[in-house]
């Protein structure tokens, strides 16, 4: 039953160890409204998307001028 460290505790000594040992009341949590915000968005919207890479930016941007069709692409016929 040692698991427990009293050296760096307030309540080291014989007492605090009685006090441990019987089992004090946590403390309860304050309430925080920017996590129930963010919860109740949570529940309406749904989970958020994971993150995907972002594609270099040649590859997203279109080019700015049209290239023209070529000679050899037409077909005569």
């Amino acid at each position: 039953m040692e698991s427990v460290s009293y050296h760096h505790s307030r309540l080291a000594g014989p007492l605090g160890r009685v006090i441990l040992e019987a089992g004090m009341a946590r403390k309860k949590p304050k309430f925080d409204l920017k996590k129930e915000v963010r919860k109740l968005a949570r529940e309406r919207v749904g989970k958020v998307p994971s993150s995907r890479p972002i594609p270099p930016k040649l590859d997203r941007k279109k080019p700015k001028h049209k290239k023209p069709p070529a000679a050899d692409d037409q077909d005569p016929t």
